[in-house]
């Protein structure tokens, strides 16, 4: 199952709590669940909603923030519950397929969150130089992408990739440990020069 996943809390009011924890627990970006129908497909917010006095969580990769009733206990009480909910529930949720390994799960699920921010915001900020950024694939939380478009062959496409990109994926994936480019650039047909495409 391998170690525990460790949370660190950070109480942002009498209500509210944020829990940032040692590996993601979610295979998107930003859902918010207020009851156990919301949370069927997410084992983990469905565990952190039974917890008596959480009215609802919003899991974002590696956060966790839960909302409380007023008249619940405080923060301090509560937290060894939702550290138990969150370890009980994502080692189920993350048991490896047969033949798979547990490297190979992180992977897919790391896929699924920069393919998300890819389509979301990263791909959008692009498309103003008429460029995009293709996944590939994830290899040992390696991003492996192609640029597309006005991004192919572009002199500033390794400033992009490397200090726009990569710098995002990092901050809101901890997963990701880096990016790897493929892009044949001698090959690029249109590249974005900075006083319109040529």
């Amino acid at each position: 199952m391998g170690a525990p996943i460790q949370m660190k809390m950070e109480t942002i009011d009498e209500s509210t709590a944020k829990f940032t924890l040692s590996r993601s627990v979610a295979d998107f970006i930003g859902q918010k669940f207020f009851s156990k129908r919301d949370a069927s497909e997410s084992p983990v917010a469905a565990a952190l909603l039974e917890i008596p006095g959480v009215l609802a969580v919003e899991l974002c990769g590696n956060e966790v923030t839960a909302v409380k009733h007023d008249d619940a206990p405080d923060w301090d009480t509560i937290e060894p519950s939702i550290y138990k909910a969150v370890n009980t529930m994502n080692e189920q949720a993350i048991e490896p397929k047969e033949g798979a390994s547990a490297d190979s799960k992180a992977d897919e699920i790391t896929f699924k969150l920069v393919d998300q921010m890819f389509q979301e915001h990263i791909n959008p900020a692009l498309a103003g130089h008429g460029g995009s950024v293709e996944l590939i694939d994830v290899q040992d939380g390696i991003v492996v992408v192609r640029m597309m478009g006005g991004c192919q062959g572009c002199g500033m496409a390794r400033v992009t990739l490397q200090e726009g990109v990569e710098v995002t994926l990092k901050k809101a994936i901890p997963a990701v440990k880096g990016v790897r480019d493929v892009t044949d650039h001698a090959a690029g047909a249109n590249p974005y020069t900075g006083g319109g495409q040529r």
